[in-house]
């Protein structure tokens, strides 16, 4: 379920020595809200456009095409800082950045360095791709990567070719299957 995913991220946050995170996708913030309770000095960013599901490409699942452009209730800024609030996590380090990643990323790309642990939430093959061809070699040896969209192919695919690409070969970690059927979140260490 939703909630035990939050819960086990909690957990899985707690006494990591996390001095920089990186969020591209935050939705409602409920997740970067858990790392800087857990992590009260930690620099964190949350990247997310709040525009609607970005399109699809071909290398992704052509059924959710219907989802281009959806606005759900995903958030924006102000359930970012309802969702600290809630927890009374602190939000001194907390630095908001509203746009697509191909378009905040490379403005903020001096900011983005020295990741401790980047998870991405992007959904799709091409936004994935790019935060890992743009942010992936600023994670800290030792620190995390975790991907939150593994049942979508495109992501799988993406994820994938990037791994073969820069012959990376760290052990992959699964979570729970909590969203679709192939389990939706899954991590390494860099």
């Amino acid at each position: 379920s939703y909630d035990t995913s939050f819960t086990r991220f909690f957990y899985f946050t707690q006494n990591k020595n996390i001095d920089k995170y990186v969020e591209c996708g935050v939705a409602k913030g409920g997740v970067c809200a858990l790392v800087a309770l857990n992590n009260p000095n930690a620099k964190i960013y949350a990247l997310d456009a709040w525009s609607g599901m970005p399109k699809i490409s071909i290398n992704d699942d052509q059924h959710l095409k219907s989802w281009e452009g959806v606005t759900a209730p995903y958030g924006n800024e102000k359930s970012v800082i309802q969702s600290f609030n809630m927890i009374n996590a602190p939000m001194k380090n907390l630095n908001i950045i509203k746009g697509w990643v191909e378009d905040t990323i490379p403005k903020n790309i001096e900011r983005l360095k020295d990741i401790d642990f980047l998870r991405i939430d992007v959904d799709w093959h091409d936004p994935v791709l790019f935060v890992l061809e743009n942010l992936y070699f600023n994670v800290k040896k030792g620190g995390i990567v975790l991907i939150d969209d593994g049942c979508y192919k495109g992501c799988r695919t993406a994820v994938e070719s990037f791994r073969k690409k820069h012959n990376i070969t760290n052990t992959i970690y699964k979570g729970e299957k909590y969203g679709c059927a192939e389990g939706e979140e899954f991590w390494w260490v860099v």
